[in-house]
């Protein structure tokens, strides 16, 4: 079983990235290219401290369905 990873852009109204792994990579902002002030909204598959704290790195802003215990791990940080 494989995975198809997309980032769609508003902006462009079109598919910028497409990554396809196999059934063991979860998901990730990192399978992307994220820059300097992008807007980047992703689904809860998103929503981990890993990938917050990677956009923050990335110096973007970030709209992301977070679980409770995944802001708890921010904040802990």
């Amino acid at each position: 079983q494989q995975r198809i990873h997309t980032c769609y852009s508003l902006n462009k109204n079109r598919i910028c990235e497409v990554k396809v792994t196999d059934k063991h990579v979860a998901e990730s902002l990192k399978h992307f290219s994220i820059k300097k002030d992008d807007l980047v909204m992703a689904d809860a598959g998103y929503g981990t401290a890993q990938n917050y704290i990677y956009a923050q790195e990335k110096k973007a802003d970030v709209i992301l369905l977070i679980v409770l215990l995944f802001l708890l791990a921010i904040f802990q940080q």
